[in-house]
Order: structure tokens, then sequence, then C-alpha cells
């Protein structure tokens, strides 16, 4: 009866914890289109909000999941200008935890992908600064 019951409590532990390690899925293609910040959160505790937001983000990944990351400017009739210069992206898969990696001219970066959704996004970076970033809506003035 002891043996049972301790293979009961063995089992019921495994399954607890393997359901708590459990990754949530990512719809990675959902990183397509335009971004804008919101929220910084640094590891000191301090918050910087972005009520305004003179440029968005685009990202763009393809089916392999590698693309590019560029800054953008929205004008009042709605279109979108930017210099020539994109970053190129990949995503990794480690252990079921998406990094987004960004190659510069000057430097490299990797971000945690922690959320996303088609209208958020929220990254953290190797300093362990937190991003939250909202789906750009274009202005309309009508």
């Amino acid at each position: 009866m002891k043996t049972k019951f301790y293979f009961f409590l063995i089992v019921l532990s495994f399954l607890l914890n393997s359901c708590n390690h459990k990754n949530k899925e990512i719809d990675l293609e959902q990183l397509n289109g335009y971004w804008e910040i919101e929220t910084v959160e640094t590891t000191d505790q301090k918050v910087r909000q972005y009520n305004i937001n003179t440029t968005v983000e685009y990202f763009y990944l393809d089916s392999n999941f590698k693309g590019y990351r560029k800054k953008a400017t929205a004008d009042i009739s709605g279109k979108y200008r930017s210099n020539n210069r994109k970053d190129s992206i990949t995503i990794k898969d480690e252990d079921g935890v998406f990094f987004l990696k960004t190659n510069t001219q000057i430097h490299s970066q990797k971000e945690k992908i922690l959320e996303l959704t088609q209208e958020k996004l929220l990254l953290e970076n190797e300093t362990g600064n937190k991003y939250f970033y909202k789906r750009h809506q274009k202005l309309d003035f009508n």
C-alpha cells in the first residue's frame, strides 16, 4: 500500500513539475510589422513611459526566421519613411525559449522574447531591461 502511495506522489510531482516548466507557444510570424515602444523597465526598477513616439520599429521575418529590423517615422499621411539602414535579425530557439538576435555594423544584441501576440511584444535584453511594445496604429484624421 505504501509503495503505491509513494509511486503516486512521484508521478504527481513529476507531472506538476513538467507543467511549471512548459513554455507557452509563440507565433513568431506575429512579429512582422510596425511596433512602437510603450515602456522600458530597467533592472534597478526605473520605469520610463513613452507616451508620444516619433519613430517606430519595423520587423520583417521570412519563413526561415531571418530578416531585418529598421527604424521608421510615420508621417501625417499614414506613410512610413525610413533610411536604408536595416539591421539583420534571426530568431533562435534555445531549449524552448526564443531569442531575437540583432546584428548591426557596430554591435550585436540578444533579446529574449517574453511575450508576443498580435498587439503586444515584450523583449528582455541581456542586462535584464524589459521593453514593452504595442502594435503601431497608423494616424487617422478622418
